[in-house]
């Protein structure tokens, strides 16, 4: 087996714990990790906005996997952006506004949204952000460059309008189901695998050397592509089945576990 030359972890459900927080005990673990020579860093669904305090107060040494693989970024420089065309969105967005969804549409550092205000809060509460809310125009749509966009609500409706407007056949998006009721649309053949893929090569390091751990299916790509892909004991169950070893912890203690049993220097 190589050794491990870079982690790479999912933010909410993983490294964070089930306060949404980072534990000191994790704190601890990265920095010993890093300090030894290690590369860490995250791969997650959330923009830079959503996600610079988090890299501010760790030890990630390199750039992080923003909006499910459609950014790759550090304070200072994005190295990789992979943006939607919004056209043939924009009526879908809208009518799923119009049915008590809510539309989040990220950009690098910023969240606009509109549709259910109880979304829009549940989405900012869990997220720890602040949204702006804008108008449901196409025009305005338009003009924005998207990177990701997340529909808050019942799953069943946002799938039922995904198919009414026939994005299936569109062949530029595709769909993850992040949450219970998050569904989130990305760009087409955009992953956190893909551009994990991309940081490796990068900084001349081999995918057999790398650690990838996540717990939803939106992970299953970087758990596919990493030397070793690992589960933790909350993940999604499917998510389990792509995984080389699932973690008998859950949330930052399975990254604990996983970075003790894999990442011995």
């Amino acid at each position: 087996m190589s050794r491990i030359r870079l982690v790479v972890s999912d933010l909410d459900g993983t490294l964070l714990d089930e306060s949404h927080q980072l534990s000191d005990e994790l704190m601890d673990k990265v920095r010993e990790y890093t300090t030894q020579g290690g590369l860490f860093t995250i791969a997650t669904g959330r923009n830079w906005y959503a996600t610079k305090h988090i890299v501010e107060h760790t030890s990630i040494n390199v750039p992080v996997i923003l909006c499910n693989g459609a950014i790759l970024a550090d304070p200072t420089t994005i190295y990789y952006e992979s943006d939607l065309a919004t056209g043939i969105m924009a009526d879908l967005l809208i009518e799923a506004g119009k049915s008590g969804i809510a539309v989040l549409l990220f950009e690098h550092d910023k969240v606009f949204g509109f549709g259910s205000e109880q979304g829009i809060d549940r989405f900012c509460d869990k997220e720890k952000v602040s949204c702006e809310t804008i108008p449901p125009r196409k025009d305005d749509l338009l003009q924005r460059k998207v990177l990701k966009v997340v529909l808050v609500g019942p799953y069943e409706v946002s799938l039922s309008l995904w198919h009414k407007h026939r994005m299936d056949v569109s062949g530029q998006y595709s769909f993850i189901r992040s949450e219970e009721d998050f569904f989130e649309i990305v760009k087409k053949g955009e992953n956190k695998g893909k551009t994990m893929l991309k940081l490796a090569e990068s900084l001349g390091i081999s995918k057999d050397e790398i650690l990838a751990i996540g717990n939803h299916m939106n992970d299953k790509e970087m758990l596919m592509e990493a030397g070793i892909g690992v589960a933790v004991s909350n993940s999604y169950p499917e998510l389990m089945e792509y995984a080389d070893f699932v973690c008998e912890h859950g949330w930052d203690k399975g990254v604990i576990e996983a970075m003790n049993r894999f990442c011995v220097r």
